[in-house]
């Protein structure tokens, strides 16, 4: 039996988390059929570190400040120090300490080179990993995605070719679990058609570890994390959240989708394919647990609460030449380049609607300037976007309008599901009540 394990940044910190994610490794493969595909995000804050630290101006000491600190990082996380572990992270610093020169000697960072040395953290961190597991006698093998995640060649936030990856993918993955009772493979990034390394966002190891349960034809996909599954709302804005523990793949897809971002977005429509069972775990309260699959049995009623704040409505009036539809497509197949992620698109007959974060209006506005496509009409900021799931009855809807009729900028029903733009300055009283109703 495959089961696939992804471990975060907070997992990875310290001794403590990693010798917690040794041995979670170690009690699942203690029998004889059980294999498992691992994949891990870099150490916290490392990432973050050389992304904020790296600079075409960089000086010589500078660049070995930084070499340093990651050496000592990750040589102070290792179970136990070697000549071999040590040379293999030196390999990895030096080869990381070329692309800084070489920014530094073109004077600019290439969005390539930009990707590439963000995915340095997870590279080393796989060396970590396997560390601990020789020393406990494990048999495990390093696979890189280089080898076989095909991205669509975005730099920052890539989309993974799918089925290609899988052509490519699924046999080297049961060929090397042949041989060994884990596989460990960074997450965060894949390679384009091209040769490039590119970023897969934030969360991107979600990401890897949901393409690798598709390859590996895993029975189960596990997410440990240092939070304590889905909850009910975000425990930041209503205090009594709690942890939900079942929901239906649609119903994780819908909070994963509109700004619950515990799991990667892309995360739910890979595993449901194959109906893959997900599980969100705590890394050391093991009961805390949500349970992801594919029906839930569900008593009427919300079920959670997902918020995005800070986002605009744009309303793109009629065109006196062009249709909808012909808006639309236009709209559509410019968006389908970019990493911009629309948290709504609807047509009418007298109007389109937009609704994205506001990190995202200088990108959309060139897009509309270039395209020649008004911006007239409606336009709001200062908004937030406020998601339910779950069996919503009638009378709850009509209950919910009731109460928030002063607040609602906007409101849209579907099956399962209620979408409410609200003011930003309203958010945390909307939320606090839409909660009494679960």
């Amino acid at each position: 039996m495959i089961e696939v394990y992804k471990f975060g940044g907070t997992c990875l910190k310290n001794k403590e988390t990693i010798t917690q994610v040794s041995e979670l490794i170690q009690n699942y493969i203690e029998t004889d059929d059980s294999r498992l595909v691992v994949t891990v995000s870099a150490s916290m804050g490392i990432t973050r570190q050389i992304d904020s630290r790296i600079s075409p101006f960089m000086s010589a000491e500078e660049v070995n400040s930084l070499m340093d600190m990651l050496r000592e990082h990750h040589t102070n996380l290792l179970k136990s120090s070697s000549e071999d572990i040590i040379n293999r992270i030196n390999e990895e610093l030096n080869r990381l300490k070329k692309l800084i020169y070489g920014i530094i000697y073109l004077e600019e960072i290439k969005p390539e080179v930009h990707d590439l040395i963000l995915s340095f953290g997870e590279r080393i961190m796989v060396l970590v990993l396997q560390n601990y597991l020789e020393e406990t006698g494990v048999s495990n093998k390093i696979i890189y995605p280089e080898e076989f995640v095909l991205t669509n060649d975005i730099f920052k936030s890539s989309s993974i070719l799918l089925e290609e990856t899988n052509v490519l993918g699924s046999p080297i993955i049961q060929n090397k679990l042949e041989d060994n009772k884990v596989l460990i493979i960074p997450g965060f990034y894949g390679k384009s058609k091209t040769g490039k390394i590119n970023l897969l966002g934030k969360s991107g190891t979600d990401y890897t570890g949901a393409v690798l349960a598709y390859l590996s034809n895993a029975v189960n996909y596990t997410i440990w994390k240092d939070v304590l599954g889905f909850m009910t709302a975000d425990p930041k804005m209503v205090e009594n959240a709690s942890t939900i523990e079942n929901l239906s793949y649609d119903e994780a897809e819908e909070l994963s989708f509109y700004g619950a971002t515990l799991i990667h977005d892309k995360v739910i429509n890979i595993i449901k394919k194959k109906r893959i069972k997900l599980f969100i775990r705590h890394l050391f309260q093991l009961d805390k647990v949500t349970t992801i699959h594919e029906e839930t049995l569900t008593a009427p009623g919300i079920k959670s609460i997902s918020h995005i704040p800070s986002v605009i409505y744009l309303s793109i009036g009629k065109d006196d030449i062009l249709s909808n539809n012909e808006i639309q497509k236009l709209i559509l197949e410019r968006l389908n380049k970019t990493d911009i992620k629309l948290l709504s698109f609807y047509i009418s007959g007298t109007s389109i609607s937009l609704i994205f974060t506001d990190s995202y209006f200088e990108s959309i506005s060139n897009i509309l300037d270039e395209l020649g496509i008004s911006t007239e009409s409606r336009f709001a900021q200062h908004l937030s976007y406020i998601v339910l799931v779950g069996q919503i009855s009638p009378v709850i809807i009509s209950e919910i309008t009731n109460q928030l009729s002063s607040c609602i900028e906007d409101l849209h029903i579907s099956k399962n599901m209620i979408r409410i733009l609200v003011k930003n300055i309203e958010l945390q009283e909307a939320l606090e009540y839409l909660h009494t109703l679960i």
